[in-house]
């Protein structure tokens, strides 16, 4: 039984899951390396948005760890929203660290949540900041886990719910941690659903399902019911009472592998581009280690890419007219110097362009 530290209320974790989740070494993690691509459909079919959830390898210090990136955005009735959630993972899928960002563009009042979850030594840290509209309210916690690898955040569900897939194998009778949708410390549960199967592409193939259950302390309890094809690639998601699921349109390539109707294009030899030959020498030798240092680089800074991919994302959601000002707001609330400012809306950019 672990407490937190807001009331008292106390969330289970058992013997069962701890050691369920000590059982999952680094080979077994290196398995989830792969990116799942789904689109968002609504409950008349329409495709309003996607899902990419991604796991690599990555270095986080001197750790070796698993870097994973999750990110959904759709258009619900006419107003953009999404989620997006980074984390880095570790043996026993322990989550060393965790961001959550939630929004919701209403036309008067947007709504933005981003909850940070850091562990340090036996405790839990966790911090929100909220905003709507321009009222802007930040709240932390700490839980001290007196079995933290009992705790399973939601980075690592991604993982640890492939790593079931794979294993064929869900331990029904297990009781983790998680945090609900307050961030109050919570019971959470998984059960393996009936057998079924689904047509992709002409294909016939059978799925691995799995519920899960996160127990309500300051929330409603909240389920989802999620199907894997064959190796853990994602089929199908949804979250029970919504009217939108996540469902998977195109069957996975391996990667490296064209896909169909593609062709593979062979790279350029530019060995002779110059009749210099000691110059043509000294170019390509600067020219590889430059992008072998580049290649390094990005690959062990998976966050780079997401933090990228994200700001995009936004911009073509916000359209703001100065896009200069809009990325300075944006990436200021990434500074642990200044208080994140409030991004303005187009018509508030527009008054301040022309006064």
């Amino acid at each position: 039984m672990d407490k937190n530290s807001n009331g008292g209320v106390k969330a289970e974790c058992n013997k069962k899951a701890i050691e369920y989740l000590q059982s999952i070494d680094f080979k077994a993690l290196g398995r989830t390396v792969f990116t799942d691509h789904l689109a968002t459909v609504s409950e008349a079919g329409k495709n309003i948005g996607e899902l990419t959830v991604s796991v690599s390898e990555t270095v986080r210090g001197d750790e070796i760890c698993y870097y994973v990136h999750a990110q959904s955005h759709g258009v619900l009735d006419g107003v953009p929203m999404g989620t997006s959630v980074t984390a880095y993972i570790t043996r026993g899928v322990v989550t060393l660290e965790q961001t959550q960002h939630e929004y919701i563009k209403f036309t008067n009042k947007p709504l933005d949540k981003k909850t940070i979850v850091v562990k340090e030594g036996d405790k839990l840290r966790v911090k929100k900041i909220t905003s709507a509209g321009r009222d802007v309210s930040e709240n932390e916690l700490t839980y001290t886990l007196n079995h933290e690898k009992g705790f399973v955040s939601e980075g690592a569900n991604i993982i640890l719910q492939r790593i079931m897939c794979q294993r064929n194998d869900v331990p029904e009778n297990a009781k983790f941690l998680a945090l609900d949708n307050a961030s109050c410390l919570t019971t959470m549960r998984y059960a393996k659903l009936p057998e079924r199967t689904t047509t992709i592409a002409d294909s016939t193939l059978a799925l691995f399902g799995i519920e899960r259950e996160v127990l309500g302390m300051e929330s409603l309890t909240v389920r989802w019911n999620t199907h894997f094809l064959e190796g853990g690639y994602m089929a199908t998601r949804e979250t029970i009472g919504s009217s939108v699921r996540m469902q998977l349109i195109q069957l996975p390539t391996k990667d490296g592998q064209p896909k169909k109707g593609e062709k593979s294009v062979s790279a350029r030899n530019d060995l002779h581009w110059e009749a210099d030959m000691q110059m043509t020498s000294h170019y390509i030798e600067r020219k590889e280690k430059l992008i072998n240092d580049h290649k390094t680089y990005v690959r062990h800074k998976p966050e780079l890419r997401a933090l990228l991919e994200d700001f995009c994302q936004f911009v073509l959601l916000r359209k703001p007219d100065d896009v200069c000002s809009f990325a300075s707001d944006y990436f200021a609330s990434f500074s642990t110097k200044i208080k994140p400012p409030t991004l303005p809306s187009n018509a508030e950019e527009k008054q301040r362009l022309n006064p």
